[in-house]
């Protein structure tokens, strides 16, 4: 898949498969996606990969954490109506990365400056694509933003490590999703030219 395909095919999809994607090929997208960009060269991200048994306990230790901060308010985004949905659904539904078959855990060294986090952004994005051009879908997760002190152990964080977004990697099962619009090219996108 050319590259420029797999930003246009890229979706968020919530609704995967069982059928778990062979080690191999997320070794291989995890490996390309460590290319991204980084300020100083210094790659300060790091990703923790889980499928199986492990994924399960990693979600069970998550929906622990979440048990923990249940009186903290819904992370909801500014405008979304909640309609009639409890208000933690959809963070319990995310702490299952969607019942994606594969399951990872990004991090960053608290207090990293903002050209870390850009080049965070990139390895994030560079997992999305390169699953696409494996033929899988991704879920981008903020639900675990938050976390380390309840999955810091389990994960075999370093203190100065913090969780920035967990990711769902799998088959989708079902229909693509429809994409939703998009802010107009020419709100996000000044091109000055002479």
């Amino acid at each position: 898949m050319h590259v420029l395909d797999a930003m246009t095919a890229r979706r968020t999809v919530r609704t995967f498969g069982l059928r778990t994607p062979p080690r191999s090929t997320i070794e291989s997208i995890f490996r390309n996606a460590a290319r991204a960009p980084s300020a100083a060269n210094d790659q300060p991200w790091r990703a923790y990969v889980y499928a199986g048994e492990p994924l399960a306990d990693l979600v069970n230790a998550a929906s622990a954490g979440e048990a923990a901060l249940a009186g903290r308010p819904g992370q909801w985004a500014e405008g979304i109506a909640r309609d009639s949905r409890e208000a933690g659904m959809l963070r319990r539904s995310g702490l299952r990365f969607y019942e994606a078959p594969v399951g990872a855990i990004f991090t960053m060294p608290k207090g990293h400056d903002v050209l870390g986090l850009i080049g965070h952004g990139g390895f994030v994005a560079n997992v999305c694509l390169a699953a696409g051009a494996f033929g899988l879908d991704t879920c981008i997760v903020g639900d675990f933003f938050g976390l380390e002190s309840f999955l810091g152990a389990f994960l075999g964080l370093a203190d100065n490590e913090r969780i920035t977004v967990g990711v769902g990697i799998g088959y989708l099962d079902g229909a693509r999703p429809i994409a939703p619009a998009r802010l107009p090219f020419e709100e996000i996108v000044s091109i000055i030219w002479s």
